[in-house]
């Protein structure tokens, strides 16, 4: 997660990261595992990137699925969350 976070603030698309997020958490709780997949894809598709192969390994399991997304979101929103707290500290 870290990684495709890493590569949408290069390309300037650091915004998108919160809406990705939301939509990758919102189909993980109510167990959308197809919808996930799909945003995830389009995701790393839009931005050139390979989707790592652990996920499609995590599909044959739900348990290891959830585990996997959230630990991927995670990831994700860490460089993000992280930038808004420098701000806050440098404006604060």
């Amino acid at each position: 997660g870290k990684e495709l976070a890493e590569t949408l603030k290069k390309k300037n698309a650091e915004n998108k990261i919160q809406s990705i997020s939301y939509k990758l958490l919102n189909y993980l709780r109510i167990g959308n595992t197809n919808q996930f997949m799909n945003t995830l894809i389009r995701t790393y598709m839009a931005y050139g990137e390979e989707i790592p192969s652990s996920f499609i390994k995590a599909l044959q399991n739900k348990e290891n699925f959830y585990s996997l997304g959230y630990s991927f979101l995670n990831g994700f929103l860490s460089g993000n969350v992280e930038n808004k707290n420098s701000e806050v500290k440098e404006n604060g």
